[in-house]
């Protein structure tokens, strides 16, 4: 087993020669440099979506990519040929060595009008066909050979990439990489005398499917082709199953920046800091300031559109914990109800940092269930506050905590507290506008105590039920908290993305420090455009909320062509009541879903 595992850290004889010539020719260099747009591939160069990571695995020793692909929608011809009009604007097979046939289209981007362009290039094809039954009378083939004829291939492929590794060691943690926390499950090794090669793939998201002609008529006119050549499916099935490719396009993108997180995360011990630089100024005086942001991997949550704060010890110390409510996903690898299916969390996540190191695992908080339901005074460094107690938050998702700022009156009170709100329990149609408050009890132990409640004292409308909003801490007086956005339903039923504002604050209304304070809702104004799981930040010294990106239209994943989807937002919090947009930016941001931002 020693020696086995011995040889399995011996590199290859071969690998430095592939990888100085593959450098070369990606490169022009022995290093990661600008490509040289020269490459045997049918488009000819590396995809533009995935340099990053093809620069990243590059940038590794003891790797060298073979070949990549971001992933592709594309028409394949079996009976084509690379020597007509129809398939001058994309390489075919025989170039590349691959056998007959051409590609008729290909695109790696996610393309708006993409059934028309699909349709168009069917069109071309159908009335090559046509034309070719009628070029030669006493060639003409029948209605029937022609129908016949092989079908047009309608393929979406996922992302693919190879990679030759120095060592076997090197190629099983790659492929532990793409298998285990990527999921890209169809990946594997090829290993022979002079190679080891990682194959990234996966088929989740393949579409395969045959798209078939019928000609019903002997005239070759352009104009009369509509009549002559009709698709099988219809025109509305493949303009349906091109937005199913642009989707699974958008799940591509996704996969890559997983990929490319998971491999700088595993494979780089020694993370380069980045550095950002804030040249273009900001509201305040801190301009052309730099920040040095060190990056560590933390134990997989396996959790998305969970809701997550960090909640500093009471022990002066640098000793922090990240607590994580629900989510939708198979949970951390720890949990004893983790079997690996995809579900709605209730549950309430815990990771420590102390001493500067954090935990291996996360683990599960729990509540006294012998309490529920009872009324008590909760007892935080904000106020007192009267809830009745839970057990649980509820499956949920798409919710969103904010720890609550302390009040100066306060200070003997340890215990923090935070606020959940919103989020939905099933389908998008069942948002709720429920408001949670949490406290956590930190003993000399170090253990949690952990009572958690829906305040009873709230004045004013709350918000409409919604996920995928925003929430954020705003310490001004008595305020606590901005609730911007998110997706509701409306009067008809249906999803819609929201653009209302609202502030959280508290007060006692009694004047009587014994009897607690109450929440108080307050709408303040609604932003410029509708907005859902975008990201918000408030700019304490002026008082104002920037929004970035998310999603306009609940209905269109893909964004808007409007102006005001791809700039920031800035409200005026909250005394003014009034929103615009800003107007300095010197370049538009891209409208991006699932954006985040932080104080």
């Amino acid at each position: 087993m020693r020696e086995d595992s011995c040889l399995e850290d011996i590199m290859l004889p071969s690998f430095p020669s592939l990888r100085e010539r593959n450098l070369q020719t990606l490169y022009g260099d022995t290093k990661v440099s600008t490509y040289t747009d020269v490459d045997k591939s049918p488009i000819g160069c590396v995809d533009i979506k995935v340099r990053p990571l093809v620069d990243l695995i590059n940038s590794h020793p003891e790797y060298i990519t073979l070949s990549s692909c971001s992933g592709r929608v594309a028409l394949f011809d079996p009976a084509g040929t690379t020597h007509s009009d129809v398939e001058q604007e994309v390489k075919g097979t025989e170039i590349s060595g691959k056998g007959r046939g051409c590609w008729i289209y290909v695109t790696h981007d996610i393309e708006p009008d993409l059934g028309h362009q699909i349709i168009h290039a069917l069109n071309k094809v159908g009335q090559k066909r046509l034309d070719a039954r009628n070029s030669s009378f006493t060639e003409k083939k029948s209605t029937a050979d022609i129908n016949n004829e092989p079908p047009i291939t309608f393929k979406h492929e996922p992302p693919l990439l190879h990679v030759g590794a120095a060592t076997l060691e090197a190629g099983k943690k790659l492929l532990h990489i793409a298998k285990s926390i990527c999921a890209m499950r169809e990946s594997g090794l090829v290993v022979t005398d002079q190679r080891v090669t990682v194959e990234l793939r996966t088929t989740g998201t393949l579409l395969c499917l045959p798209i078939m002609f019928q000609i019903t008529s002997s005239s070759s006119k352009v104009e009369e082709l509509s009549k002559s050549v009709s698709l099988i499916p219809n025109e509305d099935y493949i303009k349906s199953l091109a937005d199913m490719a642009n989707e699974r396009m958008v799940q591509n993108e996704v996969l890559l920046d997983k990929l490319y997180h998971t491999v700088q995360n595993e494979l780089f011990e020694n993370k380069p800091n980045l550095k950002v630089s804030t040249n273009n100024g900001s509201i305040g005086d801190n301009t052309n300031q730099q920040y040095h942001i060190s990056l560590q991997s933390l134990p997989p949550l396996n959790l998305w559109k969970s809701a997550a704060v960090v909640i500093p010890r009471n022990d002066n110390t640098t000793n922090v914990d990240l607590i994580a409510f629900g989510g939708q996903g198979i949970g951390p690898e720890t949990t004893s109800s983790n079997n690996g299916t995809s579900k709605r969390w209730d549950a309430i996540f815990r990771l420590r940092r102390i001493n500067g190191t954090w935990s291996e695992c996360w683990d599960t908080l729990t509540t006294d269930p012998s309490h529920e339901s009872e009324e008590i005074q909760l007892e935080t460094s904000t106020g007192r506050f009267r809830v009745k107690q839970e057990t649980s938050i509820g499956p949920r998702e798409g919710h969103c905590a904010c720890v609550m700022p302390s009040s100066n009156l306060q200070t003997n009170k340890t215990d923090s507290a935070v606020l959940i709100f919103g989020g939905r329990t099933s389908g998008p149609l069942s948002p709720t506008n429920d408001l949670f408050l949490c406290t956590f009890t930190q003993s000399e132990e170090k253990n949690q105590s952990i009572c958690l409640g829906k305040p009873l004292d709230i004045v004013g409308e709350p918000p409409q039920p919604r996920f995928g909003h925003t929430m954020s801490v705003l310490n001004n007086r008595n305020y606590l908290a901005v609730i911007a956005g998110g997706t509701g339903v409306n009067a008809d039923g249906k999803s819609v993305s929201l653009s209302s504002v609202y502030t959280l604050s508290h007060m006692n209304l009694l004047n009587n420090e014994s009897a607690g304070s109450h929440f108080i809702w307050d709408r303040i104004s609604d932003m410029p455009s509708p907005r859902s799981y975008h990201a918000a930040f408030i700019e304490e010294t002026s008082n104002y909320m920037f929004v970035f990106g998310g999603l306009k239209e609940v209905d269109d994943p893909f964004g808007s062509s409007d102006d005001d989807s791809s700039n920031m937002m800035m409200i005026q919090l909250p005394f003014s009541g009034k929103s615009n947009n800003i107007m300095n930016i010197d370049e538009p941001l891209p409208a991006l879903i699932g954006s985040l931002m932080c104080s």
